[in-house]
């Protein structure tokens, strides 16, 4: 009798050992399935830029796969905090609004210029971060497809659009200081008359001229530049 309870005893803790196993692998399927309706139906499906912060409840929906969606938002907060809000502010810090100004901000535009190159590498810096965290992650190979789309929506396609923004702003930069090294270069041979500057010499006017449209054309590009990243997050 005591060889037969004990058969039942351990025929029953095999139950219950099975039982929770099989709880944990429902749980992982389901919290899966959670996640790829969330990637589907709050980022890929929709047009434009959408980070999603999940409610509680989501969050909970989403079990362990919501450490995966956090290199996501991870990106997006390095990206913003250091780099889009940093880079208007440098731009902002950076415009002049004529001669007169330009060439009593030379400093400033050094300064500005040098702090917009740091942002092109903490933009770098973001993104490699991500990819090294997506990486590492492990998911099943039918979350993978889900993941990849999202990531790519919200990471990969974001960089690479606002690292269109820093050549045109550093155009500008480069511009502006050449304006300045050619007016210095040039003191008593031009004057200001209202906004305008007036040259003595034709060639010197010429050479100036010439200065000014490229500065135009670098505007226009960051322009450019910008309103294909305010188009990606509108869609």
């Amino acid at each position: 009798m005591l060889r037969s309870s004990s058969s039942r005893v351990i025929l029953c803790v095999s139950l219950v050992i099975g039982l929770g196993m099989s709880g944990c692998f429902d749980s992982e399927s389901e919290e899966r399935e959670a996640f790829k309706t969330f990637l589907q139906t709050r980022i890929v499906d929709k047009p434009g830029l959408h980070v999603p912060i999940p409610t509680a409840e989501e969050g909970k929906a989403l079990g362990r796969y919501k450490d995966h969606y956090e290199v996501i938002t991870r990106f997006h907060d390095r990206m913003n905090n250091q780099v889009s809000v940093p880079l208007q502010e440098s731009i902002k810090a950076g415009t002049v609004r004529s001669i007169s100004d330009l060439t009593a901000n030379k400093a400033n535009l050094l300064k500005v210029q040098e702090a917009v190159k740091q942002l092109r590498n903490a933009l770098d810096t973001a993104q490699a971060t991500a990819e090294a965290e997506k990486n590492r992650l492990a998911q099943p190979d039918d979350l993978k497809p889900f993941y990849t789309q999202a990531f790519e929506r919200n990471v990969t396609r974001p960089a690479e659009t606002f690292r269109t923004i820093f050549p045109a702003v550093d155009g500008i930069f480069d511009t502006s200081l050449q304006i300045v090294a050619f007016l210095e270069k040039n003191q008593g041979r031009w004057r200001m008359s209202g906004s305008a500057v007036e040259f003595k010499d034709a060639q010197l006017l010429n050479q100036f001229n010439r200065l000014a449209t490229d500065l135009a054309s670098k505007s226009r590009a960051a322009v450019e530049s910008q309103q294909k990243m305010r188009a990606l997050i509108s869609g």
